[in-house]
């Protein structure tokens, strides 16, 4: 299990790097609207938390979460379903993207919002696994 928890927290501070990876690309067109390279950020982001979603949660839950009190695996499964959610929103935004619509709030503020959860959600495994997995 240790060897585990050392394999997710170092999968963890590389989530955080491309995560502010991406949220710096997407910060460039808060102020200036660039569709193109919105839409071009936007599928980067959505492929690479596909992956999360598919690989690292799912690796995750099958491996980590037998082993945690109910109560936490509880929170932790939740946080999984809501990111999933939130992701299925930003993709639909993407794929639906209509250049005639307010490009902040149809994409860019949800993925905003995407990239938020999934950071709050692995400094959440970050403070309850490995503060007291030691």
């Amino acid at each position: 299990m240790k060897d585990f928890l050392t394999k997710v927290k170092k999968e963890h501070e590389q989530i955080y790097a491309r995560l502010d990876k991406l949220l710096h690309q997407l910060t460039k067109v808060k102020n200036e609207r660039d569709d193109e390279h919105l839409l071009k950020v936007a599928s980067e982001m959505l492929d690479y938390i596909r992956w999360l979603l598919d690989e690292h949660f799912k690796e995750e839950e099958q491996e980590l979460f037998p082993s945690l009190e109910l109560e936490l695996r509880q929170r932790l499964e939740a946080d999984h379903q809501e990111i999933e959610l939130k992701y299925n929103k930003v993709l639909e935004a993407y794929q639906s993207f209509n250049p005639e619509q307010d490009y902040k709030q149809q994409l860019l503020f949800p993925a905003y919002n995407l990239i938020a959860t999934i950071n709050h959600h692995a400094q959440r495994e970050d403070r309850e696994l490995f503060d007291t997995a030691s």
